[in-house]
């Protein structure tokens, strides 16, 4: 249920495994699920990663959570923020309100006046529908925004498979998978 990282510096020739286990902060976190590992790198060097969890607190609460963390060495260690969540929801009776999923980052590696903003783009189901929202770390703050920009219109029956570019005048792209039929 880990997403182990390897990194190299010479090329590829030879390869070593980063000590970072992608598991959540919380004491007496049992990890269920998971997945979705995606890298992303600003124009400073500086890699971001991220991936999900589905996981057991105390065997009592279980939540998903989408989290994050930074290397400015090329992968062999790893920083958390004290806010290292990009998105959580709480399981309740095996129901969710919402959810986080599918997550694709980009950044903004232009000279923009955005540069260096990390941009995560996701599945975001809650009780006002299903959405595709996108959340952003400006380069100065040390978590993502809480609050999303709702990319999808009324009307969608499914939606998913969320992914986002920045083009070269910092613009900020998403596409989506989706559709209005029943």
């Amino acid at each position: 249920l880990l997403c182990p990282i390897f990194y190299s510096r010479d090329g590829g020739q030879t390869w070593q495994k980063s000590a970072f286990k992608n598991l959540p902060r919380e004491s007496g976190a049992m990890v269920a699920g998971g997945g979705d590992p995606v890298f992303a790198a600003d124009a400073n060097g500086t890699l971001y990663f991220s991936w999900i969890n589905l996981y057991l607190v105390n065997f009592s609460q279980i939540f998903m959570g989408m989290f994050w963390v930074s290397s400015t060495d090329g992968g062999a260690t790893w920083t958390r923020a004290s806010n290292d969540i990009i998105g959580r929801a709480q399981i309740v009776s095996m129901n969710a309100t919402e959810a986080f999923d599918k997550q694709w980052l980009a950044v903004d590696r232009t000279t923009s006046p955005y540069r260096n903003t990390v941009y995560a783009a996701m599945f975001h189901p809650d009780a006002k529908g299903l959405n595709i929202d996108l959340r952003k770390k400006a380069p100065d703050s040390a978590s993502f925004s809480q609050i999303g920009t709702r990319v999808t219109p009324a009307g969608f029956k499914f939606v998913q498979f969320a992914s986002t570019a920045v083009d070269p005048v910092g613009g900020v792209h998403v596409t989506f998978f989706g559709s209005k039929d029943s």
